[in-house]
């Protein structure tokens, strides 16, 4: 079955899949994150007590170094430093531009526009289209994809040919929630008509541990 049909709010099974995300995970839910690119390097976080904020434990296996704790308190807001259960699609998606363009009895996919934000004007919104692919039996994402329909200028004198980027779930018993598994994110441009712009990263994750959600999460979500 394929529908076409713009809807002019959030479609209930993603408004079910929104309200399914893990709670309160920045607090409780330590993981390992393994990064696949030209660096190859593996960094495991672990939730901090009492709901701080989680902390890098180690680097490679190794705790991690004095610069490479500076280095994580500097970083730890910017996107890379996001915890990976910690994204909403209600701040990223303008809730009047969902369309369902699949569906089956096992997955249904929905495209979507992106909201204008400091970093994506109007223009680039208009350029840039996402997917999201969901399983309707547990209403929890399976893959995202965020891609753009045609060059565009990001910046002055910088232009991006080819953006892709795919976020990839899996269901996680323990946790109960789909979880990301992995980030992969594929750039091609050029700066000032002459440089080329090239990025291809991969990004993984794994090992999630999440301590219960506690009595005061459970009953503010309405559970």
């Amino acid at each position: 079955m394929v529908a076409s049909t713009a809807a002019a709010e959030i479609p209930q099974p993603v408004e079910r899949m929104l309200d399914n995300a893990p709670l309160n995970a920045e607090a409780r839910c330590s993981y390992t994150r393994l990064r696949l690119d030209d660096e190859l390097r593996e960094e495991r976080y672990e939730a901090g007590a009492d709901g701080a904020p989680w902390v890098l434990v180690s680097v490679d296996g190794d705790p991690p170094s004095t610069v490479e704790q500076r280095h994580y308190a500097r970083g730890q807001d910017g996107r890379d430093r996001r915890h990976p259960l910690a994204f909403d699609l209600r701040d990223m998606v303008d809730p009047e531009h969902w369309e369902l363009v699949e569906e089956s009895a096992g997955r249904a996919v929905y495209a979507f526009r992106l909201r204008p934000n400091e970093d994506l004007d109007e223009t680039l919104v208009d350029k840039v289209v996402g997917t999201l692919v969901l399983d309707p039996e547990r209403d929890q994402p399976v893959r995202i994809v965020i891609e753009n329909t045609e060059p565009a200028y990001v910046a002055p004198f910088v232009r991006v040919a080819e953006y892709r980027q795919q976020l990839d779930f899996e269901w996680n018993e323990a946790v109960g929630a789909a979880v990301l598994i992995q980030r992969e994110t594929v750039m091609r441009g050029r700066a000032l008509g002459l440089k080329l712009l090239r990025k291809d990263k991969l990004v993984r994750y794994q090992d999630y541990v999440c301590a219960p959600a506690s009595e005061e999460t459970v009953a503010a979500a309405g559970g």
